[in-house]
């Protein structure tokens, strides 16, 4: 059901040459499909070679329809990945203009993606809003309610934040959300909770700067061994960075911390 509301929202944005040309398309394969449930044997492979060319054509069109989106969601990643946060913005800003310039809605994959954008260049509220109507558009999506539980963690709203990375995970996000879980949960001071789920994030914590502090936590939790040296010179450069992106929130405030705790080599 999640992919066939993702597809109704992507099509929704497709130019009109495009969607008439998938109904055209569609409305032939089902005639095909009838042809080779009702006529008789000879027509039948006329009718399996008809179904895999219009199968192939439905495709086609599916990506000429997405062009537009998927040129700017592409060239958005890049910048996303390369730490270009303002430029990622700046192009998934563009792509809603152009949207909304046809009188078409974006999807929410894409709302997601300009919200996660908006936290990290330290706009929260503004991350809020995007993210909330990423939910709206697709309100069983785990990438969409991710987001808005890493920005509701950012802000320092560790209790809400808690609850809406859950529910991603309920929705089928990726096992090492239960690291951002856990993490909000160590936050929020439920440290039963906090432990069980950074138990779970060890397997799938495979970035230094997750198994750090999974290490970490768990070392003030459960009493398990301390992080390394080197796996501290590994991860800590990520949450610095991180905690002087939201120094102003009791998020940041927290991180400082925890590196204060690292660095001093204190339990």
């Amino acid at each position: 059901m999640g992919i066939l509301v993702g597809f109704v929202g992507q099509f929704r944005t497709w130019d009109k040459t495009s969607k008439m040309a998938f109904g055209f398309a569609l409305l032939l394969l089902l005639m095909a499909l009838v042809i080779l449930l009702v006529a008789p044997p000879g027509f039948t492979d006329f009718a399996v070679m008809s179904i895999g060319g219009l199968l192939v054509a439905l495709q086609v069109i599916v990506l000429w329809g997405n062009r537009s989106m998927v040129t700017a969601q592409t060239e958005a990643r890049r910048n996303y990945i390369d730490g270009d946060y303002a430029s990622a913005r700046d192009v998934l800003e563009s792509e809603l203009d152009r949207l909304n310039s046809l009188g078409q809605k974006p999807n929410g994959d894409m709302l997601a993606f300009l919200g996660n954008t908006y936290r990290q260049l330290g706009e929260l509220d503004k991350s809020l809003d995007i993210l909330t109507q990423a939910i709206e558009s697709r309100p069983k999506s785990h990438f969409s309610h991710y987001g808005f539980g890493r920005t509701l963690l950012a802000k320092g709203e560790f209790a809400a934040a808690a609850e809406e990375l859950q529910l991603a995970l309920k929705l089928g996000a990726p096992q090492a959300t239960t690291f951002d879980l856990g993490h909000a949960l160590v936050r929020a001071g439920d440290k039963d909770a906090a432990s069980k789920a950074l138990q779970s994030a060890i397997a799938a914590a495979d970035e230094p700067q997750q198994v750090l502090m999974t290490q970490f936590w768990l070392h003030q939790l459960d009493g398990q061994p301390l992080p390394s040296d080197d796996l501290i010179s590994q991860g800590s450069s990520y949450w610095q960075e991180e905690a002087a992106r939201f120094a102003d929130t009791p998020y940041g405030k927290a991180l400082y911390e925890d590196l204060r705790v690292l660095s001093s080599g204190q339990s």
